[in-house]
């Protein structure tokens, strides 16, 4: 390998290593609030658009769930803890005809936290099939964007490496 080459290898492997981290830190250091989510900015892992019948589905997406800021009280259901400054993902659905799954799969108890472009809040937590692992159907979803949050219920302190999907077909645990 060139040496220009392998410091490139090396700048990319150190950012790699890093990055969870600072994420990491920086929803350890978000202040605890009790301000409302904001669905309108930019999402830390993923803005996407996805039409009828999607080209990647499943759409994973890995995310660290959890935060400082409670969202019991936001509406019926909400449990867990987010980072409210910035959604995890935000799905913008166009032309969908069938039901949308959003769901979680992580080691530890999670919940889901939606606001719909309707301006609905949505929540839910565990599910039948994935024990403590969270799934929403939307049975006709609305075209626009949807902003995402995976909130941490056991480990409101700490981060909780997740994968959030996104699928026209049901959840497969």
């Amino acid at each position: 390998m060139m040496p220009i080459a392998k410091r490139a290898f090396a700048v990319l492997f150190f950012l790699l290593l890093t990055a969870p981290a600072a994420i990491a830190q920086q929803i350890a250091s978000a202040p605890a609030s009790a301000s409302a989510p904001d669905p309108t900015a930019r999402p830390y892992y993923l803005a996407a658009t996805l039409t009828g019948a999607f080209r990647t589905d499943p759409l994973p997406i890995g995310v660290l769930a959890g935060g400082r800021s409670s969202v019991v009280g936001l509406a019926a259901d909400c449990v867990g803890n987010i980072t409210p400054e910035r959604p995890d993902a935000t799905i913008d659905l166009e032309d969908v005809h069938g039901p949308v799954n959003f769901y979680v799969a992580a080691g530890t108890d999670t919940a889901l936290v939606v606001h719909t472009p309707a301006g609905q809040w949505l929540c839910t937590d565990d599910s039948e099939a994935g024990g403590v692992n969270p799934v929403m159907t939307l049975t006709s979803p609305g075209n626009g964007p949807y902003a995402i949050w995976v909130a941490s219920v056991e480990a409101p302190d700490r981060p909780v490496p997740a994968v959030l999907v996104i699928s026209e077909l049901p959840p497969v645990w």
